[in-house]
């Protein structure tokens, strides 16, 4: 009896790849408009509120947190200003390196984590901008615990801290918009032009394993 199927299973059709296609269109959309708003108010915090951005924006920048203070765990143990520095480092390097792993696993979410480290660096710099102020709340309440305070001080560059401050967000916004244009890619390429169909792959296994039998 032959275990082999007779026919490869056929390709998914345009209909079939239509829900997954207007998901991640939309996605990408939902993210646009959320960067929108963000840069508005990271650049000047004079912005007209609203819910469903400044909702997603307060959810991203809660798991931000965690990410920072896990950073400061991290780092704690190499002195006074890697433990500072570390917060802000792995907050932008975590959703980074998830990234790295999602391109080598071909995965196509992989803009997603990309525009989450370029985010995370429009975050740090409202942080880095704020260093010689210290008006940000912080946790604890200890002004003198603010990080790039520290930091700039330490590297005697704190008269520097708007102009670190701007690489860094203009930075951060161009890896974000990098992503959302590679997200949107991706989603049209994988519907309109599909790579290697996985029917055809398919095929020339079964041919080689038929090959090898027939020997």
């Amino acid at each position: 009896m032959d275990i082999f199927p007779q026919s490869p299973p056929a390709d998914p059709t345009r209909r079939e790849l239509l829900p997954t296609f207007l998901l991640e269109v939309g996605f990408y959309g939902l993210l646009t408009y959320v960067l929108i708003y963000a840069a508005d108010y990271w650049w000047d915090r004079v912005v007209e509120r609203n819910f469903l951005a400044g909702s997603i924006v307060f959810v991203l920048n809660t798991f931000l947190l965690y990410m920072h203070e896990g950073g400061h765990l991290l780092f704690s143990m190499f002195g006074r200003t890697l433990h500072a520095f570390g917060g802000s480092f792995w907050q932008v390097m975590l959703p980074f390196l998830m990234f790295v792993f999602a391109v080598r696993e071909r995965s196509r979410i992989a803009p997603f984590p990309l525009y989450y480290s370029g985010f995370s660096l429009m975050d740090v710099s409202v942080y880095v901008r704020d260093a010689p102020y210290r008006r940000l709340p912080l946790l604890g309440g200890d002004k003198n615990m603010h990080d790039w305070w520290n930091i700039l001080r330490t590297w005697d560059l704190l008269y520097e801290a708007e102009t670190i401050a701007d690489i860094l967000y203009f930075l951060g916004l161009f890896i974000s918009v990098a992503a959302l244009i590679a997200g949107f890619v991706l989603a049209f390429k994988a519907f309109f032009v599909p790579t290697i169909p996985a029917s055809t792959m398919f095929q020339k296994t079964l041919e080689k394993i038929m090959q090898k039998r027939t020997r």
